[in-house]
């Protein structure tokens, strides 16, 4: 994906009802209808609420998760400096 074709994108959204409502129903199909081609594990998801901004969630390389150790750790704010 080009930051050019998804600023387009965004710019079109912008300006054209019919581009932004396809973007609102179906995000996959207009990323691919601007040539933007995204992985089928890829989440997207569009919204007119809130402020501008991109949300990336890569998760864990290689699937691997977090250890239940870990988990116990940070369970319940755990280990969190208190003011």
């Amino acid at each position: 994906m080009s930051g050019a074709s998804l600023s387009a994108l965004i710019h079109s959204a912008s300006s054209n009802a019919a581009v932004r409502s396809g973007l609102l129903l179906n995000p996959r199909a207009a990323f691919a209808k601007a040539g933007i081609e995204l992985p089928p594990d890829v989440e997207v998801t569009v919204s007119e609420t809130g402020t501008w901004g991109i949300h990336l969630s890569l998760g864990q390389a290689g699937g691997v998760g977090l250890s239940e150790e870990f988990l116990d750790g940070t369970s319940g704010g755990a280990g969190c400096a208190q003011p």
